[in-house]
């Protein structure tokens, strides 16, 4: 699937055009976030970040993180009550921090301030700024076993243009859409796959042999069976949208506890399609 041609034309929703006309090309967003930089804390298994109202605008036309209300993000570090609070997914946040790099993500670590062996009365804590594999190791930690290949496809799709959503509704990983969901229809549902070994290693977060069998049928993710493919390929149509496999191989060398993993990714975008007899004919005449 190629990158988003600018040159193109938009079809907008219906009733959308004066809105969508005040809408700004995603490029140039990341263009101007790229010049800024913004403290997140990770709280709650989440990371959060507070901005002004305009730089939270920037943040909902790239159809990043989702608007919180002062009493949800009232413990949170680093929010303030005159700014717009953000809890941002941790693809997303990842790819703020790592590609765009306009993100500072801290946490809390906590210390023993004594050795007295009371350690209820004497323990103390401070937020240290996270190192992009300390902050790529906390987020496979604490993210579940498909962060790993979810956070590679997600960078590869706003690479090349693509705002992905959630396609759980569809029953996929991601929808694609060209602007802010709430001004166009998305295009594609895409389906991430590991394609090699190396890449099926991005499942070992934690020790198979500790975890239940109803979480365990989560790391042997793999190639759709025919009928599972049809279904959602049949859904697809019905909703005029393309169906995107996105197969992702990593060298066997690579070692997914580092953060540089997602660099050597090779990703390989396969689109299905329904056959259609007629077509084939007036192509071939």
């Amino acid at each position: 699937m190629p990158s988003i041609n600018l040159n193109t034309r938009i079809k907008w929703k219906r009733g959308k055009y004066k809105q969508a006309r005040k809408s700004r090309n995603p490029e140039s967003i990341i263009s101007e976030l790229a010049n800024c930089v913004f403290r997140g804390a990770y709280h709650r298994e989440s990371v959060w970040v507070s901005c002004p109202r305009r730089v939270a605008s920037l943040f909902d036309q790239l159809n990043i993180g989702r608007r919180v209300r002062e009493c949800v993000a009232r413990d949170v570090p680093f929010v303030h009550r005159d700014m717009v609070a953000l809890r941002l997914s941790p693809e997303d946040a990842f790819y703020l921090h790592a590609v765009v790099g306009c993100l500072v993500v801290y946490a809390y670590e906590e210390s023993v301030v004594s050795n007295n062996g009371d350690n209820n009365n004497n323990r103390g804590g401070r937020h240290v700024e996270l190192s992009r594999d300390q902050f790529w190791t906390l987020l496979r930690e604490n993210s579940g076993p498909t962060f790993g290949l979810k956070c590679v496809a997600t960078c590869h799709f706003r690479l090349q243009g693509w705002l992905p959503r959630s396609g759980l509704q569809y029953g996929a990983d991601f929808v694609l859409y060209r602007r802010h969901p709430s001004l166009v229809h998305s295009d594609c549902c895409a389906l991430v796959l590991p394609e090699s070994s190396g890449a099926g290693k991005s499942f070992d977060v934690f020790d198979n042999s500790t975890m239940s069998e109803e979480n365990r049928g989560e790391l042997t993710k793999s190639f759709p069976k025919w009928y599972e493919l049809q279904s959602l390929s049949r859904l697809c149509i019905q909703v005029k949208k393309k169906l995107i496999l996105c197969s992702i191989s990593v060298p066997e060398e690579c070692d997914w506890k580092d953060s540089s993993v997602f660099a050597e990714a090779t990703i390989k975008e396969t689109e299905i399609s329904r056959f259609n007899q007629l077509r084939i004919k007036n192509l071939a005449s």
